[in-house]
């Protein structure tokens, strides 16, 4: 009985097998297809929400519109007057701001007549810049008693004329004051003479001008050298 068993085990089990290829090859190759989804009117996207509420106290009129923010064109950068000269002269050979018909190698500003190598403003045909004057230095005013010690020279005493004297005694005229303005050089030579206050009478003005230029002083010392000083002298003249 176990032969037979066995034989008809493996029967069924090749006759399963055969079953099986051949369900394998009956099965056809089905193709993808690709089916396009269109959109309805019910899967339309969702319209957006609406614009929040304006805050609490704000006015319920219109709503302005913001202003519209515009650039503001920018205008191109018009080249300097000066650097198109200065261009167009060095195209030229010359330098910006010279005179034609002017020496090579001069100064702007310079004379079209001068010297390579002047001094700008300098005096026309010389080697060199102009020598600079010293500042003038006004004469110190010191009281006459100061300058009185030191006379070396001339009559301090001017007495009056006799023609003035006769006028001044027929005029009832007892007392006259005449005051001098005198001004000495540094070496102590008087450089002008002024009467600030005339006698009236030709003669001794005269007189006393003339005197007084014969006056010589020692120089007037300051911090050792020797400056230009003035000073006022009063003549007192009176009849006896």
């Amino acid at each position: 009985m176990r032969w037979p068993t066995l034989a008809s085990i493996v029967v069924h089990v090749g006759v399963i097998v055969a079953l099986l290829v051949a369900s394998f090859w009956r099965i056809e190759k089905v193709e993808a297809k690709y089916v396009p989804i269109v959109l309805g009117a019910s899967m339309a996207l969702p319209p957006p929400p609406p614009p929040p509420p304006p805050p609490a106290g704000a006015s319920q009129g219109k709503v302005r519109p913001k202003p519209r923010v515009t650039k503001e064109m920018t205008q191109p950068v018009q080249v300097e007057r000066r650097q198109i000269e200065e261009e167009s002269q060095a195209a030229k050979g010359g330098v910006a701001g010279g005179e034609e018909g002017g020496q090579e190698g001069g100064v702007v500003g310079g004379h079209k007549d001068g010297l390579p190598g002047g001094v700008l403003d300098g005096v026309l045909g010389s080697t060199g810049p102009a020598t600079p004057q010293p500042a003038e230095v006004a004469p110190r005013v010191v009281p006459s008693v100061v300058i009185e010690g030191s006379r070396i020279a001339g009559d301090p005493q001017i007495h009056l004329p006799d023609a003035t004297k006769q006028v001044m005694a027929a005029q009832g005229i007892m007392n006259m004051d005449v005051v001098v303005k005198l001004c000495l050089s540094d070496g102590g030579v008087p450089s002008s003479i002024d009467l600030t206050k005339p006698s009236g009478f030709s003669e001794l003005d005269q007189k006393i001008a003339r005197e007084m230029r014969g006056w010589r002083y020692r120089p007037y010392l300051l911090a050792g050298k020797p400056v230009r000083v003035c000073t006022a002298i009063v003549f007192h003249y009176r009849l006896r």
